[in-house]
């Protein structure tokens, strides 16, 4: 089990925790564009973030878990993309194209 359940959400408390974290997020987030996850190890994941396997597991119990903690964030952002929605130019497909476009 990692150092924060399968959440994800936790760190370290260090700034260079939170780096690790995030460049683990953001590797995991440049494959999926072009990869499956079912394609992408944990190890092509650590190899191009420059972090070992282990504090991958101590971050994220899975891939499963790192991407429920990525797709969280999209979410947060899809969020905060509502007024995008309500206060744009009142077309539809030029809302959601507009806001998609942001996420």
């Amino acid at each position: 089990m990692s150092g924060n359940g399968t959440s994800g959400e936790g760190t370290n408390g260090s700034p260079r925790g939170d780096r690790r974290r995030e460049a683990l997020l953001a590797e995991l987030d440049r494959q999926l564009r072009t990869t499956q996850l079912d394609d992408i190890s944990v190890a092509d994941l650590t190899d191009a973030a420059g972090i070992t396997r282990s504090a991958f597991y101590f971050y994220f119990d899975s891939k499963a878990a790192a991407v429920t903690v990525l797709l969280s964030s999209i979410q947060a952002t899809a969020a905060k993309s509502n007024d995008m929605l309500v206060n744009s130019d009142g077309r539809f497909r030029s809302r959601v194209s507009t806001t998609l476009s942001r996420l």
